[in-house]
């Protein structure tokens, strides 16, 4: 009698299988916004397969992301957002038990912060560009 195929379950995937997928959400055309809460879903999803993670992102002052304030208090993991020599913000992560991140998640986690801060760059300048269009249209 033929044995019934055991089910093995599915490996979750490498955490920087995320990255491309971070990437195209952050080229979202829509607002900064809607783009940074994608990014934190997708972080989120990724690294929650192993066990519930919190991420948040502060970005000039402004909080993107729902995450328990001990997360922002005391984050296992920040990042510093940079564009160019400027901090513009903070990207914080907690798992929700006594977990401690793999370096590959923490790497993960670094590349997000850098890439959240080369689309801030270029936020920047689309900005700069849609003023001075005005500028010279108003002349």
């Amino acid at each position: 009698m033929a044995q019934p195929p055991v089910e093995t379950p599915l490996e979750s995937p490498p955490p920087e299988s995320a990255l491309p997928d971070v990437a195209r959400a952050l080229m979202h055309q829509g607002p900064m916004k809607d783009a940074i809460l994608s990014v934190l879903d997708l972080v989120t999803d990724r690294l929650s397969q192993r066990n519930h993670t919190h991420v948040r992102v502060n970005l000039d002052g402004v909080f993107y992301g729902e995450a328990p304030e001990e997360v922002v208090a005391s984050p296992s993991w920040e990042g510093e957002i940079r564009v160019g020599d400027s901090s513009r913000g903070r990207l914080c992560a907690r798992p929700s038990s006594d977990r401690v991140f793999s370096d590959a998640e923490k790497e993960v986690l670094s590349e997000v912060a850098a890439l959240i801060g080369l689309r801030v760059g270029l936020w920047d300048r689309e900005r700069e560009c849609a003023a001075s269009e005005e500028k010279h249209r108003a002349l």
